[in-house]
């Protein structure tokens, strides 16, 4: 037989949970008060100002007004509620952020990067350890272009790059080249930043040609589990990769523009 328990009886078992459900409801309410609260989570008005006290030491912006039936309020500006965040994600994240930063200036640069460095923290080491890998896989080329103009493509598509050059395995994915639509399996030799502009660089299992494909035309990326890769040196591979046709297209106009 199935048995259930109310809220109250849920977050009164542990002290730690009702303060995380006491803090996201008074996210939600907006202004409350001690004895409101206590009511709401079945404890004391005193335990309920000694978790405010708690979360308050742990750094949540809790503020209150002095004086009998005071209220309760969370700074909105200054606290976020928690993420549910896939592993997968934090990965793509931290690979767009330090992509980005090699492409473009960025003024916040480094509140970005402690936040990031954060959420690295909760990966296993070794899956840290794996994603700075990947960025040892990145080419960087200056052709005196000028600044960045596109960032290094979609979080989502940054980890299964990642996830196939740690695993060199393959990946399958969709190209718009000059408006045709191309499925591709590629073995995935690395990343390459060229002027203002990002590439995956590999080898077209179709046809055995390197390539270099524009990140921004890339969608619906995934593994190949049958294809397996070997690492070659990035200088050499990308001098031999040839651009698709979208991609000569905009180097001819690129050229016209810079040549006016």
């Amino acid at each position: 037989m199935t048995e259930f328990v109310t809220f109250n009886e849920l977050v009164a078992m542990d002290s730690h949970h009702r303060r995380e459900a006491l803090l996201n409801w008074l996210r939600g309410k907006g202004t409350s008060t001690a004895s409101e609260a206590a009511d709401k989570f079945g404890v004391s008005t005193r335990t309920i100002l000694r978790d405010v006290s708690a979360l308050r030491e742990n750094g949540e912006p809790i503020e209150s007004d002095a004086g009998r039936g005071g209220g309760l309020r969370v700074d909105l500006l200054r606290s976020l509620p928690p993420l549910r965040v896939r592993l997968e994600e934090v990965v793509g994240l931290f690979l767009w952020f330090h992509l980005t930063r090699l492409s473009c200036h960025a003024p916040l640069a480094g509140c970005g990067e402690q936040a990031v460095e954060k959420l690295m923290g909760i990966l296993p080491p070794s899956r840290g350890q794996e994603i700075r890998r990947t960025l040892r896989r990145v080419l960087v080329r200056h052709t005196g272009e000028g600044p960045g103009e596109t960032s290094p493509g979609d979080p989502s598509t940054l980890a299964v790059i990642e996830r196939s050059l740690n695993t060199r395995r393959g990946m399958s994915f969709v190209y718009d080249d000059d408006g045709e639509r191309i499925a591709v399996v590629a073995e995935v030799q690395g990343l390459l930043l060229e002027g203002c502009r990002w590439y995956l660089l590999g080898t077209d299992t179709a046809s055995g040609h390197r390539q270099r494909w524009r990140l921004d035309l890339l969608t619906a990326a995934g593994l190949a589990d049958d294809v397996r890769v070997h690492h070659l040196a990035l200088e050499s591979f990308v001098n031999s990769a040839v651009p698709l046709t979208s991609d000569r297209m905009t180097s001819e106009r690129m050229a016209q523009r810079i040549g006016a």
